[in-house]
């Protein structure tokens, strides 16, 4: 248990799960007898040991008193939860400066923000149930507490590219941000349609907005790109279902209790794969789902990367010893096992094979919970596999459909267009718990031991440029992998024979991105 807090503190540091209405998002976190928010023990100090107080509290090994309950719930959220001691650790490190995250709202006298998404659904409409509500109504208390409008415009993904170009090159504002997938965001980036989201007066260390995203897509340390709370994205994160009946056939241990304690591992997921496979003769498989897709989704949870921009500009992050054993392994499992069904790429095909009990695993998505009501309680979802043990945190990469947005280059008014962002994503710090619990609404067997594995899913969301940038130089590496897999060709030489070539390629492409 211990060493699942552990993981759990490391884990939270980077992302943040927790409930909430929308209703008081404007407050000022809470204290109690005079003592600072996130003084948990009272001592006088925020430090690591009233971090440690809250998880301990939250796998109940203690019992907070009302009084330090209030102390604890650092981001108002109701009561004490992971987020809470994220923010406690980001504050003891000079990450956050303040534990006081509520946003100064102002006086916008009336101003009209545009929301342009090509999914407004999720604002308002009980398209999803309460989550749609919860939404709708945090924007009518931002609105409220800012004296603005808010304005949802659906816009497609397939028109959004040409109508903004046309609206940012006369001059003119299309929008104050926009909603959209990450493929289509690369291509308005790379046409210079969006604004630098630094230069907005807006606090993106905040826990709310997804740093992972906003540290890969760093261009000449600028960030076009934004993820987190005004895009929800967990539902398309990668994910693995398991069948029930067919894991406790095989005696394989505690599924949610490995993987709470950090031992769900890529070398645990062969093995229990090629044991489901057998010799075969029942045509049963391991694993089904898309090829190419979980070939990748294996290696990123595997801690590994395409291309990154966490150095400043676009760089290849592929050459190295940990991806090439990665790649190694994979072509075991996909070749020598033969574990992994790879006879269609019909993805309706392959999810029936697992409702009708023919594989053990399914790779999939938290979206597809809600498509499982046929097998009952006998299904359970899990993070993608570790490399091993000690890797800090299991890594969920993200669908390249999954949301992101953007400010286009034309914005009339910034310091009101940063101020409704700031004040929305307040409003909307637990959009994502509230979408985990759409998937009860839609998935009555969707329980808690599942809600925890979504915790652990959502805490390690990855995305990469190739996944954003479709151009050759970001697209070979991952060409690459799934070639040197599907065919047992050696990866570390065939990268090593293009590197160079990749790496000229990539410094010309940010060196034409200064330009624009």
């Amino acid at each position: 248990m211990k060493k699942a807090i552990i993981m759990v503190l490391v884990i939270s540091m980077l992302s943040g799960i927790s409930t909430a209405s929308t209703t008081a998002f404007l407050g000022a976190a809470a204290d109690a007898a005079g003592f600072q928010p996130g003084d948990v023990n009272m001592d006088g100090d925020v430090t690591i040991t009233d971090a440690r107080l809250i998880l301990q509290s939250l796998v109940g090994k203690i019992l907070l008193t009302d009084e330090q309950k209030k102390l604890a719930d650092v981001d108002l959220c109701g009561k004490a939860a992971i987020s809470d001691a994220r923010m406690v650790l980001q504050f003891i490190v000079g990450k956050i400066s303040t534990l006081s995250l509520a946003p100064e709202p102002v006086d916008l006298g009336g101003y009209e923000f545009v929301l342009a998404d090509y999914w407004p659904h999720r604002w308002g409409r009980p398209y999803w149930g309460d989550y749609s509500i919860q939404m709708g109504e945090a924007l009518d208390a931002v609105a409220e507490a800012y004296n603005c409008t808010i304005t949802i415009r659906d816009d497609s993904v397939d028109t959004v590219y040409n109508d903004m170009r046309s609206e940012v090159l006369a001059g003119l504002k299309y929008a104050d941000a926009v909603c959209t997938t990450q493929w289509n965001s690369g291509k308005i980036a790379e046409a210079g349609l969006a604004l630098d989201l630094n230069t907005l007066p807006v606090n993106w260390n905040a826990y709310w907005w997804d740093q992972d995203l906003r540290g890969a897509t760093v261009i000449n340390r600028k960030n076009y790109i934004g993820g987190g709370v005004l895009a929800p994205i967990t539902n398309l994160a990668s994910t693995l279902y398991f069948n029930q009946r067919i894991w406790n056939e095989l005696s394989l241990p505690d599924p949610y209790k490995m993987a709470a304690e950090g031992g769900w591992t890529l070398d645990r997921f062969a093995e229990y794969a090629k044991r489901a496979r057998g010799d075969g003769s029942d045509n049963r498989w391991g694993a089904v789902g898309p090829q190419k897709e979980l070939v990748y989704a294996l290696y990123f949870g595997s801690d590994n990367t395409f291309i990154t921009g966490r150095s400043g500009n676009p760089a290849l992050s592929c050459d190295n010893a940990a991806a090439y054993a990665t790649a190694g392994r994979l072509g075991d499992i996909f070749t020598e096992d033969k574990s992994v069904y790879t006879q269609t790429a019909d993805n309706a095909a392959m999810k029936q094979m697992f409702l009708d009990g023919r594989s053990l695993f399914l790779y999939g998505a938290p979206d597809d919970a809600k498509s499982m009501w046929e097998m009952g309680d006998a299904f359970g979802m899990l993070p993608m596999p570790k490399r091993d043990a000690k890797q800090d945190g299991y890594r969920s990469l993200l669908d390249h459909n999954a949301a992101v947005f953007m400010v286009p280059a034309i914005v009339n008014e910034p310091a009101k267009t940063a101020a409704v962002i700031e004040g929305l994503a307040y409003a909307l710090r637990n959009s994502e718990q509230w979408h985990a619990e759409a998937y009860a609404w839609q998935a009555p067997h969707f329980d808690e031991n599942n809600r925890q594995m979504l915790e652990l899913i959502d805490a390690g969301r990855k995305t990469d440029f190739s996944l954003i940038f479709k151009n050759t130089p970001f697209q070979y590496p991952a060409q690459i992998l799934y070639s040197s897999v599907r065919y047992q060709s050696e990866f570390e030489q065939t990268l090593s024979e293009v590197a160079a070539w990749c790496r000229d390629e990539l410094n010309a492409w940010a060196k034409e991105m200064a330009a624009k």
